[in-house]
Parts: structure tokens; sequence; C-alpha cells
């Protein structure tokens, strides 16, 4: 009986360690991640779990090759359209983000390229 106790203990606390802070609230920052298009051989130990985890303005991004502290980039309205094909990574980049493009279009990965394109 006594070892049956400690294992629901044990079990309580494990449980208690993983729930969110008492506020119930995640820590979400604006902006978006960063493009990385890099081709990772491995990937490395993550540095952050969620933005909560990331100083000043600083939001959690898989960069490469893991989740990091990084700053964010200022997206602008509306959706990329959707892109049927199937790619490999490394495809020609033309825009990095959506300031890289002219008006209202966005920086979207499209017909195996990184392109401008009118938002949906």
């Amino acid at each position: 009986m006594k070892t049956y106790s400690i294992v629901v203990c044990l079990a309580l606390l494990a449980l208690w360690v993983e729930l969110p802070s008492a506020s119930g609230q995640s820590i979400w920052k604006p902006g978006a991640c960063p493009r990385d298009n890099r081709v990772c051989i491995s990937n490395e130990d993550d540095l952050c779990r969620s933005d909560a985890d990331c100083k000043g303005q600083k939001k959690c991004c898989y960069n490469a090759c893991a989740k990091r502290c990084v700053l964010p980039v200022k997206v602008k309205p509306g959706s990329c359209p959707l892109d049927p094909t199937a790619c490999l990574p490394g495809g020609r980049v033309l825009c990095y983000g959506d300031f890289d493009c002219p008006g209202s279009q966005k920086c979207c990965s499209y017909e195996c390229v990184v392109q401008c394109k009118d938002p949906v």
C-alpha cells in the first residue's frame, strides 16, 4: 500500500509540473517567425518552448535547425494562395518576407519558388 501511495503522489506531481501557470494564459507575441530555408542534416536541442521563454519582443521560432528566440518579422494581412505543388527544400528565393513585396502582395512559397503573390 505504501508503494502504491508513493506512485500516485509521483504521478500527481508530474502532472502538476506540466500544467500551465495559474493565470491560465500563455504568452503570445505579435509578428511572425522569419522564414528559414535551411536544410538540416540533424536537429539541434531547442533553446525555447514558447514565446514566454523569450525576452523582449523575441518569439520562439524554428530557426537554424532548432527552436530559438528570434526577432519576429511583420506580416501583411491575408493569406498566401494554396500551393498544390510538392517541393524539395532549397528552391529559388525571390523574397524573404512580406515587406520585400510591393503593395499588398505577400511573400509566399508557390510552385517551388518563394515569391511575391497576391493574397487570398
